[in-house]
Formats: structure tokens, sequence, C-alpha cells
């Protein structure tokens, strides 16, 4: 007798099971496919992995109580298990995209609100449908798929996989004139400014690095963007001279690279680069033979893993139903479902790019010739996001006003930046907190440098190794966030580190090295003395006193014997250019660069307003390429502001 009254039982639970997990895959696949900042079908997979264990655990709770709860509702039980992790997944996806724009506790009673109202407006109709049946099921399922296909026409969000290794190089034959000439590994840390290595941080890479380099406390950037500044390295060049004063510029043909150079004169040249700005179509790479940009213009699996987990943490019944920081420990595990292998050891851009970049220094140990390397890393940039319990514990001082979007994202960032602007108190908090959030980027960093030069000591060669940044990042000085804004010091001091054979370790005068120096140090190291390269300085020789230009668009600054003075300029690169003064100040003074000292230094002012105005006049101004929208798309969604006036 019991085995017969169990099967009818057994047999309404299964029909309540398989309705509970069409539900949840249905829900779960469309959720995900609108899920905000990651989007695209490359990365469905990863998103359906770390939304499906919340909509699982309510098509749990819906088969568990859906006989009592069907009949209280009058809805058949079959029928709630399918659609309340259905509407779940509906609710999710809803919740998700109104979360920024709530703050408090109203962000916790999104999902459910919405999931709620969703419920109230289906209800009749879940009430007339009754037992919910296999056809039903498969309508869901083929209306799903429609769905997915029409939604996958309109979203065109790139997903760039990271490559196992850069593409081999042709071979060539040894030369014996090139017999004992170094190579050269360049490093370029995106948005690194120089005091983030002079504080409390441990940086034990970056130490190990200093003892045995020239070094100095800050080089001078020519530019608060990453194309102009990595212009200036790549040609030795001043902004005004090469021309290309902002992201969307473009080098002219007749401008001779230092890549070039050494490629004529036998050595391999290869670029890997993590920043869809340094794209090949600027002339950036021009004198490589090989470039690789890991972004491909798209997302990173790393950084799109990264955006689904930090949005889940509130955005999805996964990061709402559990407690912390479990929550985020199986966001974190069950998009790493989705990532390749070579991203195993950390969710930092940088660490992928350094993965490359260690393998194809592997690689180059064969190479019969000297080589250079130029290698980009994208980390600190924006979104702050390193990952791990100290981040998330970090994260959770911030401000309420500030909670709710992605915890270092450019939302969040660019929230706290309009606050500053406006004079709101709690963004000076908020800042403060976003730079411990960029300084645990700037440890992941180090971490990636430590493996990084552990394989350049495996190197059977000499080899000089160079550290330097393009620009470094506001965080509420002046009322600023982010980069690109100003001509401050915090912007355009960035740290400056070389190594290697031929290289007396030592301090320099901070301020005394500038990016347009190194193509001809490192030529000079190479036995090279050339003409093209002649503006910079040799930064071995004793250094002396030089006028610093820096731009941008619509600003110049003159740094001159412990003064920098700050100017509006209009017409660059005319005979009618104008430039009117914006502050003049005092280097050596502590804030200095807070205190106008135009009115007690009148002399010193028109000296430099007058060379100020006559490097505007003999500025070179670049043409701006003409980029696609998906370029621009892509430019725009990692903070850049000129793609989005474009757009």
């Amino acid at each position: 007798m019991p085995s017969a009254t169990a099967k009818p039982t057994d047999g309404r639970v299964a029909r309540r099971l398989l309705g509970a997990a069409c539900g949840v895959v249905v829900g779960g696949l469309i959720s995900a496919w609108w899920f905000p900042g990651a989007t695209g079908l490359a990365y469905l997979p990863a998103r359906v992995l770390a939304l499906l264990p919340g909509l699982a655990l309510i098509g749990l709770v819906a088969v568990l109580l859906g006989p009592a709860a069907g009949k209280r509702l009058r809805v058949a039980p079959d029928t709630l298990a399918l659609w309340t992790p259905l509407l779940a997944g509906f609710g999710a996806t809803a919740g998700a995209w109104l979360l920024p724009r709530v703050a408090g506790a109203l962000q916790f009673a999104l999902l459910p609100g919405c999931t709620i109202a969703l419920f109230l407006v289906a209800l009749p109709l879940l009430r007339r449908s009754g037992r919910s049946s296999s056809r039903g099921r498969a309508g869901i399922l083929v209306a799903a798929v429609l769905l997915l296909v029409w939604r996958a026409q309109v979203d065109r969000t790139r997903v760039t996989p990271i490559p196992a290794a850069l593409e081999p190089l042709p071979a060539l034959a040894s030369r014996s004139d090139l017999e004992g000439k170094p190579s050269i590994l360049w490093i370029s840390v995106d948005t690194l400014r120089a005091d983030a290595l002079a504080g409390e941080l441990p940086t034990p890479g970056f130490d190990a690095l200093r003892s045995r380099s020239l070094w100095s406390r800050y080089a001078l950037a020519p530019n608060p963007g990453t194309l102009p500044s990595h212009m200036s390295m790549l040609t030795g060049r001043g902004v005004l001279e090469h021309g290309v004063q902002d992201n969307a510029g473009y080098l002219d043909a007749e401008v001779p690279t230092f890549a070039g150079f050494l490629a004529g004169a036998g050595w391999r040249t290869r670029g890997l680069v993590s920043n869809r700005v340094l794209r090949v179509e600027s002339g950036i790479a021009r004198g490589f033979e090989s470039w690789t940009d890991l972004t491909g213009g798209g997302l990173t699996p790393l950084v799109a893993a990264k955006r689904v987990v930090e949005r889940g943490l509130r955005g999805s019944w996964t990061g709402l139903l559990l407690p912390g920081p479990l929550d985020r420990q199986l966001l974190y595990r069950m998009a790493g479902l989705a990532l390749p292998p070579e991203s195993e050891l950390g969710w930092t851009a940088g660490t992928a790019a350094c993965d490359l970049a260690i393998r194809t220094l592997r690689e180059l140990a064969a190479e019969p010739r000297p080589w250079f390397f130029f290698v980009h890393w994208m980390d600190p940039h924006v979104p702050y996001s390193a990952g791990g319990a100290e981040t998330t514990a970090i994260a959770a001082r911030l401000p309420e006003r500030y909670r709710g979007a992605v915890p270092g994202g450019l939302a969040q960032v660019r929230r706290v930046a309009e606050d500053a602007a406006a004079g709101v108190p709690a963004a000076n908090a908020a800042a403060a907190v976003l730079q411990e959030l960029y300084l645990r980027e700037v440890a992941a960093v180090d971490s990636n440098l430590q493996r990084l030069l552990a394989q350049v000591d495996a190197l059977d060669r000499p080899v000089l190794v160079v550290l330097v940044a393009d620009h470094g990042e506001h965080f509420g000085e002046h009322e600023l966030m982010l980069h690109g804004n100003s001509l401050y010091a915090e912007l355009l001091h960035v740290p400056f580190f070389l190594a290697g054979p031929g290289i007396e370790p030592g301090e320099l005068p901070a301020g005394s090295a500038r990016l347009e120096d190194l193509p001809r140090t490192l030529l000079a190291l190479c036995g090279f003395l050339s003409a093209e390269f002649a503006a910079g300085a040799d930064l071995r020789e004793t250094p002396v006193a030089r006028d610093h230009v820096a731009a941008r668009f619509g600003e110049l600054a003159l740094t001159r014997e412990g003064w920098k003075l700050i100017a509006r300029v209009e017409g660059l690169g005319t005979a009618q250019a104008r430039v009117e003064p914006l502050g003049l100040f005092e280097l050596a003074e502590v804030g200095g660069e807070r205190s106008d000292r135009s009115a007690e230094q009148p002399q010193r002012l028109a000296a430099m307003l007058e060379a100020l105005l006559e490097h505007a006049r003999r500025a070179v101004v670049a043409d701006r390429a003409a980029l696609d929208e998906s370029d621009r798309a892509a430019l725009s969604g990692i903070g850049y502001a000129e793609f989005e006036r474009d757009r």
C-alpha cells in the first residue's frame, strides 16, 4: 500500500522539479543575457553560471512550498514551480538595471520588489493556465531561444579571448655586429601615480627593481592621457612636437619611432598592450613586427568576469540570498568556470598580460638577435577591482550614497567626481576609499612585476629593463577624479626605473627625467647616437635644468626652475595662438599647486607666458582618427570621455 500511494506523489514532485528546472534555466538565460555591464553571446556561459545558484535556490523553495502556496494563491503547484524562478530571473534583471539609481536599504528591496510586482501582474494568467504541461514548457524554451537570438542581433559587445601565446616571429639569422648588444624589456603601467609607490603600501617588486635601477621619485609625463604619453615615450618627442594630444589622435607617417629605429638596426620588436587606446591605427605600433592588443577592441574575459561578479553582489539572487563573503566567493568561482586556463592565476587584466609576457620572454630566450619587448599593463586603471576579501572590506566603507554601483567601477567613480565638483562633503570620504581600492590594484601590479622580473633574471643575455607609467590619477585633489582632466602633478608625476648593463644604480633628482628622454638614453646604451632622437637627454649624464612643457586640449603647462605655469590656450599651432594664465605655482611649497602666486611674481609670470606662447605657436597638431561605433563604445566604456562626445 505505501508504494501504491507514493507513485502519484513522486510523479507530482518530479513534474514540479522538472518545471522548476525549466524555469531556472530559462530565467537564468534571459536574466544573464540582459544582465548589465557584461553582455554579449561570447560571455553568456559565465553570466549564467554566476546567476544560476540563486535562481536554483528559489526554484527549490517553489517546489517544496508549491502545494501550500498554490492553494493560497489558487495556482497549480506545477505552474508555480515553473514560473517562480522564471519571474525571479526577470525581476533580478529589472532590479540590476535600477540598482545604481537608488541608495540605502532600497537596494536590498529592489530584486524582491521587482519580482513581486511581476508576479502580481502575472497572477491572473497563472491562475487560468492550470497545470503546466510538457507542451507549455517546450513553448517557454522556444520563446526564450527566440528572445536570445533577437538579443544577439542587437548586442554587439565583444569579448576577446586571451591568446595562449603571441604569434611567433619569422626566424632571422644572427648577426655578428649585434653580438653582446642588450635586449630591452619596457614595461608601461597605465594610470600609476608616482606617489603610489612612496606610501605605506608594501611593494617588494618595485623595491627590488629600485635597488638595481637608475630611478627617480617621479618623472614628468607630457600629457594626462594614455595615447599622447605613449607617443612621447616611443618617439622621443614632446606632445607639441608629435602633435597627438588626446586618445583619438594619430601619428604623422613622417615621425620616426624608437621601435622603427631598432628594427632597422636588426632588433626584433614585439608589443603587448591591454588598452584599446593603443590601437594599431594610431601609429603607435609603427616599427613593431608584432603588436598584440589583448582587448581586441572588446572586453577581456577577465574584465567581463569581474563586471559580472561585482554587479552580481547586489544585482542577482545569488548575491542577495547568500551571506558575505560566501556570495562573492561563489560568484567568482562560478564565473571563473568559463575563463580560459591561462587566466587562473588572478583576476586582473595585468595578470593576463603578465602571463603572456612571461611566455613570450621564454620564447625570446632562444632568439639569436637582441629584441625590444614593449609590455603595457592596464591595471590599476579604473575599474579598481582587484578582488579578494580585502577589496570587499574596503568597498564596504564607501558612504551610503555611493553604494549599489560596482565598487571601484566607472559609474561609481563618475558619481563621486560629480559630487566632488559640486562640493558634496561625502565625495572626499568616497575618494579616499576609491584610492584604497586603487592601491589594491597597485599591489597586484607589484605581484606581477615580481613574476616578470624573475623570468628576466633567468635569461642568459643582457637585458635593459624600463618601467614607467603614462600618467597618474586624481582622487579628489582639485575636486577632480580620474585622469585626462588637468595638468596637475597628480596626473603628470609618474614612476621611473631603468636597470641593466651600463646602468649605475642611483637616484635622479625628482622631475629631472621625462618620458621623452627614454629613446635617446636607451639607444646610447645600445651603442647608437641618432640625430632623430637627439631632443631628449641621456639620463646617465648629469642632469641640467630644462623647461618641461605638458599639454592637453585647451591647456598648456610650463615647468621651469621650481615653478609651474598652467595656461589656457587658443589657436594652438598657429601664429595667432593666445595663452591666458590659469595659475602660477611654486612647486617647493606644500600644496604648491593650490596657491596661485601670479600676483606676487609678475616678472616671472610674464617671462613664462612669453615662453609658453612661443611653444604654442610652434606646436604641431595631429589629425584625429575617424573611429567606428564599436571602437568609440569600447573606449568610452573604460572612461575616455572624448569618445563619448564623438558618439
